[in-house]
């Protein structure tokens, strides 16, 4: 177990982030007494320590941490949250030794701003890791990872209703004032299996009630499968607020999201038509006129008596009760 104990803490000081290139220099202070296996350390500078670890050994097999993490600078942004976790060590033979653990936090902000608090529970042997269960904010995953030469992943990912503006605000997407290209409210479930470096992509996603560049949806559904970065959008839908409703599909490149208007305009699209055994119809103007009345403009191809086709451009306006 203090051989555990001194890679926890080894992994920490090197996992810490640092600004630039330059050498990294992870300043801490504190005690660890192997003996025991109990440590109480400090990381950060004197003005601003970023976290507080404590770490107790219950029983021969178990340990207890207890982190205070004071605004941490991170990829996802600053953290601050107070962490509690209990990890477990069973088996003698080395090769057949089991670590498994559980982490959950409380009082968790992400820039500053409250996000659903972290539930975190895993285990490791024979070289994979196991994810029972990961959430944070909007946020579901569970899956696992082989550490072998393949590594090879099985993620499923679930997002849970999440507001893409307060996303953005959170997340400390610069949009360069700017409005956010795509708002609205997001859910769905994504599947990640295959190497780590390229998994294959598979999933469905869904926005209500958003607004997508310049024009008002909604919804949009979109059901993609790929190879990373290469998803092909598929069966994919949008019913736009004022307008007709139509189907798309294309190649979307997730790394590079920041060209994604130039992306969408790419997609073909095909209108949505209505059709029965004498007219097909789709509309292409769609308004409302309060909660009750709405008005559309239509497009109908319609068969007379002998068969042949006429084109009509018609307005119907319909009152709901």
């Amino acid at each position: 177990m203090k051989y555990y104990l001194g890679l926890f803490i080894a992994a920490l000081a090197a996992l810490w982030p640092s600004p630039g290139w330059a050498r990294t220099v992870v300043p801490f202070s504190g005690t660890v007494d192997l003996r025991s296996h109990e440590a109480s350390l400090f990381f950060g500078w004197k003005d601003r320590e970023e976290l507080s670890l404590s770490i107790t050994c219950p029983s021969p097999q178990s340990y207890h941490l207890s982190l205070d993490i004071s605004h941490l600078k991170t990829a996802l942004g600053d953290i601050a949250a107070v962490v509690d976790g209990d990890l477990t060590l069973l088996g003698d033979a080395p090769e057949h030794r089991e670590l498994s653990g559980q982490f959950r936090s409380r009082y968790t902000l992400l820039n500053y701003i409250p996000v659903r608090d972290l539930s975190f529970k895993f285990a490791l042997r024979e070289r994979k890791f196991y994810i029972y269960n990961l959430s944070l904010g909007a946020f579901s995953v569970r899956g696992d990872i082989a550490f072998d030469s393949g590594r090879r992943i099985n993620f499923t990912i679930d997002l849970l209703p999440l507001d893409l503006e307060e996303a953005g605000t959170f997340l400390g997407i610069d949009t360069k004032n700017k409005p956010m290209p795509l708002t609205g409210m997001a859910t769905g479930m994504v599947n990640l299996n295959g190497a780590l470096d390229r998994p294959d992509i598979k999933g469905r996603l869904a926005f209500y009630n958003g607004r997508l560049k310049a024009f008002d949806y909604d919804s949009i559904l979109l059901d993609f499968e790929g190879t990373w970065p290469l998803v092909r959008l598929k069966d994919s839908l949008i019913n736009q607020t004022e307008g007709f409703s139509f189907k798309f599909k294309g190649v979307l490149d997730l790394s590079d999201l920041a060209d994604l208007g130039t992306q969408v305009r790419m997609f073909q699209k095909v209108p949505i038509v209505s059709v029965d055994k004498a007219k097909r119809e789709w509309v292409f103007k769609r308004q409302r006129d309060g909660r009750d009345m709405k008005t559309e403009m239509k497009y109908f191809l319609m068969k007379d008596d002998r068969g042949d086709t006429g084109a009509v451009l018609g307005v119907q306006k319909s009152l709901e009760f």
